[in-house]
């Protein structure tokens, strides 16, 4: 797989799949069992930004928010693979890119940590345990609609402000690929 970076732009949606434990209860929770083993399952996503003529991914991940090299992403051999980059056209508008990648830095700045509870909550509560909400930190859906909403809160359905699953995001009507992630 490989990138046409001229296609990618700041605040472009990585939409990932993955294996392993962490994506296998991600799918089995949020999607159902019969697709846990799907490799077009959106289980993770991250922000794409630009910092000294690179281009990372801006995720939240076990460390919490953290940049991440996009080539890290483009083998199927490791845990998270990229599988589209999309857009909402909000964001062709550079202002408003300029004010989502500051409010990224920010959080940097701040460390925000990964929603374990929110993450976890999900699946418990599949088996009638009760999810808990923690309003200071984020799993990796959940981050980005945070950064998001400011400008595309009219796209976003109602249950986001409960709960993000990385796949509906990645489904949202509004969002289209950049067709940037190409096959080689």
């Amino acid at each position: 797989m490989k990138i046409d970076y001229k296609k990618l732009q700041t605040l472009d949606l990585a939409v990932f799949s993955g294996k392993g434990l962490i994506n296998i209860v991600n799918k089995a929770s949020l999607i159902g069992w019969n697709k846990i083993f799907s490799t077009d399952v959106a289980t993770h996503l991250g922000l794409v930004v630009e910092w000294k003529g690179q281009y990372f991914i801006a995720e939240t991940s076990l460390g919490g928010l953290q940049l991440n090299s996009i080539e890290k992403y483009l083998h199927k051999s490791g845990r998270n693979w990229l599988i589209d980059i999309i857009r909402h056209p909000v964001y062709d508008d550079k202002q408003k890119r300029e004010d989502a990648e500051r409010r990224i830095a920010i959080d940097l700045q701040n460390e925000i940590k990964y929603d374990w509870k929110g993450f976890f909550g999900v699946f418990i509560s599949l088996f009638g345990g009760r999810f808990v909400e923690d309003s200071d930190s984020y799993y990796c859906s959940e981050y980005c609609y945070r950064i998001m909403k400011p400008d595309v809160c009219d796209d976003f359905p109602d249950y986001f402000e409960i709960i993000v699953p990385p796949d509906d995001f990645y489904r949202l009507e509004s969002f289209k690929s950049t067709g940037a992630l190409l096959n080689e």
